[in-house]
């Protein structure tokens, strides 16, 4: 979990969360996105392109995930 709290924010700039989630085969990732100033969020899967053009889950566990830069 990781959040727009661990950036330099600019004035007047949204607070944001981040967290990865991963289903119970670990066939699947996603991340989810909570606008803590407006409590909307989406959730956003983890995807790959796939060799006849589609797109394919990443697999895994998710682990975890950082903040970089400044908002």
């Amino acid at each position: 979990m990781t959040g727009s709290g661990d950036a330099q924010p600019a004035g007047g700039a949204r607070r944001v969360v981040a967290a990865t989630w991963h289903n119970g085969d670990d066939t699947a990732i996603r991340v989810s996105f909570l606008d803590t100033t407006t409590y909307k969020y989406r959730h956003v899967l983890l995807v790959e392109p796939t060799a006849d053009g589609d797109f394919a889950a990443i697999s895994g566990h998710g682990h975890g995930l950082f903040w970089s830069g400044n908002i």
